[in-house]
């Protein structure tokens, strides 16, 4: 039988985990992962959720959801071990997000338009691009910008 994903608050002495797990999946040239600091500023802010993802007991990711606006929020990041990728569990982490969430009129996620994997995850479950940046966090970072409307 297979193991249910738990989902467990991040604290402080979870950085260097969640640095290292960040690393684990984003690892490829156009990724960007968060420094220990960006942890520690997101585990701070009353605004974000931030969850590590656990299976038997292991960490095997984590999430960040930002309640941006009383009515948007966005999600910032799922990140997933290479070792559970392609498990389907990325999609069980993003339609949880979609349900508790679905309160809010939109839910916004910006990607790189080479995840293929995340963009099609995204429109596969409603989301629609929007538009697209070619500096949406400087010089080379482009990005594509999606919403799901909730009605």
């Amino acid at each position: 039988m297979t193991q249910a994903i738990v989902y467990v608050k991040a604290q402080e002495n979870d950085i260097p985990l969640l640095a290292s797990l960040d690393k684990l999946a984003f690892n490829r040239p156009f990724d960007n992962a968060f420094t220990e600091k960006e942890f520690s500023e997101l585990i701070h802010n009353d605004k974000v959720s931030l969850f590590l993802v656990m299976k038997e007991a292991l960490p095997i990711g984590f999430y960040i959801f930002e309640d941006t606006k009383e009515s948007e929020g966005e999600i910032v990041g799922i990140a997933l071990s290479p070792t559970h990728q392609k498990q389907r569990i990325g999609t069980e982490i993003l339609l949880k997000l979609i349900k508790e969430y679905g309160h809010k009129k939109t839910i916004k996620v910006v990607t790189h338009p080479q995840n293929t994997v995340a963009l099609l995850l995204y429109l596969k479950h409603g989301f629609v691009i929007s538009e697209y940046s070619d500096s949406y966090y400087g010089p080379y970072q482009p990005r594509v910008i999606l919403y799901k409307k909730n009605y």
